[in-house]
């Protein structure tokens, strides 16, 4: 009996060795692969990779750092940035690697963040991304399409999303600092406590979004969609109607896609900080205004229909041509004497 278990034992471990050469020269054949001028080569490699990560938790670790510096070398933005289209999908080697990156087995001890500064990711792909605490400042992300992905923590300051989908996806306490978000699909996306901060959201659709307690100081409003939204505690005070994209991205023109009025229809905005912010023509109907500072806002021709400013603060906002029907009045500061309370 103890020979029998002996000679198992020593079974098993010739087994594990055997093993994990096999491994061993599957990742030696991989990393060959990544370094051929074929891009069919690079992809086998690419997939080959993700089948090794699949296969052994031990070499997991390996695996992204691999696919990650492969992405940041090859997929690297030029110091002046002159010269890319950020219109031009990247690579399929790219998108490759970033798909097996944004899909890789959760779960798994990482002590490090993916750390992809400066990358060209346009048009990216990614099914439920996992990318929390993502390291991704000035990549540029136009069109990548996101959706469910979880991106908790990620730092995406003054990153490029023009036209990204983010529907769904978990952005709580993501870093959007001075990012391009123009004409992004966020619809249903949480974003509690972002920052956003000189964020060019315009034309963005963000509506059924959890903005809870985030931080939208000074963004570009540009018939950016609310419609829903939690937008409880917000910071969006010193917003403009303005559009920021860099020049020789998507051009002017698109202005014409994008409507001139931002909509927070059924929107809740209940002790928000709104003030000096621009809101022309804006459409409140049926908002929770409750204790919203709306002091000098520009809130001209704005439509607050049916919204609830009980306890808002409007002093020296420009109320001009806006309509007050059937809103809740009472205790708000600002309104015109000659409108009675409601």
């Amino acid at each position: 009996m103890l020979f029998t278990w002996v000679a198992v034992g020593q079974t098993k471990e010739e087994l594990r060795i055997a093993e994990q050469g096999q491994i061993t020269n599957r990742f030696n054949a991989a990393i060959t692969n990544l370094g051929s001028k074929s891009i069919d080569v690079r992809l086998g490699g690419i997939y080959a990779l993700q089948r090794i990560m699949q296969d052994s938790s031990r070499d997991h670790l390996t695996v992204v750092s691999v696919l990650a510096t492969f992405v940041r070398d090859h997929a690297a933005i030029p110091g002046d940035g002159q010269g890319l289209d950020v219109t031009s999908k990247a690579p399929a080697d790219i998108q490759a690697a970033m798909g097996v990156l944004g899909t890789r087995p959760p779960g798994r001890l990482e002590p490090l963040a993916l750390d992809l500064p400066n990358t060209h990711l346009t048009g990216v792909t990614i099914v439920r991304p996992l990318l929390r605490g993502a390291q991704l400042p000035e990549a540029v992300l136009t069109e990548a399409k996101l959706s469910g992905g979880n991106l908790v923590h990620a730092n995406l300051n003054r990153a490029t999303l023009i036209y990204a989908t983010l529907s769904g996806a978990d952005l709580t306490r993501a870093d959007l600092g001075y990012a391009y978000l123009t004409g992004a699909f966020m619809g249903g996306s949480r974003l509690a406590n972002a920052n956003l901060e000189w964020a060019d959201i315009a034309g963005a659709d963000l509506s059924h979004a959890d903005l809870t307690s985030a931080d939208l100081t000074s963004v570009a409003l540009l018939g950016t969609k609310f419609t829903g939204a939690n937008l409880k505690g917000v910071k969006l005070s010193d917003a403009t109607r303005d559009f920021r994209a860099p020049s020789g991205t998507w051009g002017l023109s698109y202005l014409s896609h994008f409507r001139t009025y931002t909509d927070f229809t059924k929107a809740t905005l209940e002790g928000s900080d709104l003030r000096r912010s621009d809101f022309k023509e804006a459409r409140f109907t049926g908002a929770r205004l409750a204790g919203a500072d709306l002091r000098q806002a520009d809130l001209t021709d704005a439509d607050l229909t049916n919204a609830d400013l009980t306890n808002a603060d409007l002093t020296g906002a420009d109320l001009r041509g806006a309509r007050l029907d059937g809103a809740k009045r009472r205790g708000a500061r600002g309104l015109p004497t000659a409108t009675p309370p409601a």
